[in-house]
């Protein structure tokens, strides 16, 4: 008997594989496939037995364009965040961690600080911008720059600020891309790519 030829009889162990996984694979692509389409549900029941519901869009659905809503049983995705605030209801005290008055100003806070700046410097270098005038507007980097380099005031001494010229790049060219007013940009990416922030931190 030749080697390539199968004895009568005979079953191919990856065939009989194939033919169980195949469709198995096939109608776990399709029930991901639907469950991405379909409108997700969160349900709690409060103290005193009553139930509520939540309705949030389809996983596969857009926030802003390019960043999807997910699944809210998966960590960190718009809809986690949403369903855990839910969850939380009255229990968690209601306060605001913003900086800036428009999406503008919040960008702005959120490049001036980070990894190596200390948040009273960067806070020091937000207000400085800020009471400028210039997150308004489209500043260019170099007037950015101008305004980064001199020493901040940070509890009545002078500290100067790091990375000027870096983040006054990044903050002219995020700047450029937002629209003038509080509502959100049409190409996250754009902002995304200009500013060097990832989608975490501009969530």
């Amino acid at each position: 008997m030749r080697a390539h030829q199968r004895p009568f009889g005979a079953v191919d162990g990856e065939e009989v594989l194939s033919s169980l996984l195949v469709p198995r694979c096939i109608e776990c692509i399709k029930m991901h496939s639907l469950a991405m389409a379909a409108a997700q549900r969160m349900l709690k029941r409060s103290a005193d037995g009553r139930l509520s519901e939540l309705r949030l869009p389809s996983p596969a659905a857009e926030v802003v364009a390019g960043v999807r809503w997910g699944r809210f049983d998966v960590f960190f995705t718009p809809a986690f965040w949403v369903g855990q605030a839910w969850q939380g209801g009255t229990q968690w005290p209601r306060q605001s961690f913003r900086l800036g008055d428009s999406l503008r100003e919040e960008v702005a806070a959120c490049l001036l600080g980070g990894h190596g700046i200390p948040a009273e410097v960067g806070s020091a270098a937000f207000e400085r911008l800020r009471s400028a005038g210039v997150l308004s507007g489209s500043p260019s980097c170099q007037e950015l720059q101008d305004l980064l380099t001199p020493p901040l005031s940070v509890r009545g001494r002078p500290v100067r600020y790091r990375f000027a010229r870096q983040k006054a790049r990044y903050l002219a060219g995020a700047l450029a891309e937002l629209p003038p007013s509080s509502e959100l940009p049409r190409h996250i990416g754009r902002v995304l790519r200009a500013s060097g922030l990832g989608r975490d931190a501009l969530s």
